[in-house]
Order: structure tokens, then C-alpha cells, then sequence
């Protein structure tokens, strides 16, 4: 039986819900393209949902409005990557925000699961950018479509009235 073709349109904030609409759809679709308007989120669920998103060979990704944070990690997931020109891209380095009554304990565990999610983070950007364009984007921290472009994250900014498909 031949997988039915999807598009899907990740918005707000990137979370365990999240991935649960995207695995929903994933399992019974071929997903063709994703739509992504969200100021981010979770690291750690941004990068399950990269993860998911890797297994579609021939997905596009379109930024529209607000790709920031975790919800650059399903875009950076898709083959073609575009944005309409008016999109703003946000980039930083993940960080935890420390629990209430932490442990030391907790707080070294969580210092050490924060470096691993920044690493893993930034080798997923330079694998689809470069590390040149990575530090140069992390610099900046909030990109225009224009700048995106310069960086890698994007391969091109959609023009007005066109519909992006693969």
C-alpha cells in the first residue's frame, strides 16, 4: 500500500505535543512538506522532531512568519529549505532553565545534559551550514530571509504568490 502525501504546519511552541501530532501523521503519510511558523521551544523535542523529519527523503521546509530556537532544528530536518521573505529566523545557544529547589546534583545533571543538547544542537546546524556560517549566525541572533539565506539555513526566499511543493 502506497503512503498518502501530507503537508504539515508546525506552529507554536515546539513540545512533546508536537511531536506527537508530526509521529501521528508520519506513520500512515509521506510527508511532503512542512510548513514551520514557531518561536521555538524544547531542544530536545526540536531535535526528535529533526530526527523524524530526516527520514522523508524529498521534504521541503518553509519558514513563514517565526522560525526561531528549537523550530529551526525540523527545518535545518528537510531537504529544500525556503522562507518567504518577511520570515525572522532566531538563533542562540540552547540553554536549561534551572528547577525550582535544585540539587547540586541535579544542577551538575542538568549542566552536563544542557553542553550535550548544545553540542548535538550545533553539529546539526554546521552539518547543514557550515561552521563559518554557524558562528556567524550565532553572533548575529536574530536573522531576516536575506540573512538566512547568506548563512545556509535556507536555500532560497520564496517569491510573493508562489506555492512552495517538492
Amino acid at each position: 500500500m502506497k503512503a498518502r502525501i501530507c503537508d504539515i504546519l508546525i506552529s507554536g511552541e515546539i513540545s512533546a505535543d508536537t511531536v506527537s501530532e508530526v509521529l501521528k501523521y508520519s506513520s500512515s503519510h509521506s510527508i511532503r512538506r512542512v510548513m514551520i511558523n514557531s518561536p521555538g521551544g524544547s531542544a530536545l523535542d526540536g531535535m526528535a522532531l529533526y530526527d523524524l523529519l530526516s527520514g522523508f527523503r524529498n521534504t521541503v521546509g518553509v519558514a513563514i512568519g517565526n522560525c526561531a530556537s528549537a523550530a529551526l532544528l525540523p527545518l535545518l530536518a528537510c531537504r529544500m529549505r525556503y522562507s518567504y521573505q518577511h520570515t525572522i529566523f532566531g538563533v542562540h545557544e540552547p540553554y536549561a532553565v534551572p528547577m525550582e529547589n535544585e540539587t547540586k546534583q541535579e544542577a551538575r545533571e542538568g549542566d552536563m545534559v544542557e553542553k550535550m543538547v548544545q553540542d548535538m544542537v550545533r553539529s546539526i546546524t554546521i552539518k547543514h551550514t557550515s561552521k563559518s556560517s554557524f558562528n556567524a549566525a550565532m553572533k548575529k541572533s536574530v536573522l531576516n530571509a536575506n540573512d538566512a539565506l547568506r548563512f545556509g539555513i535556507i536555500h532560497g526566499i520564496v517569491p510573493y504568490g508562489t506555492k512552495v511543493v517538492s
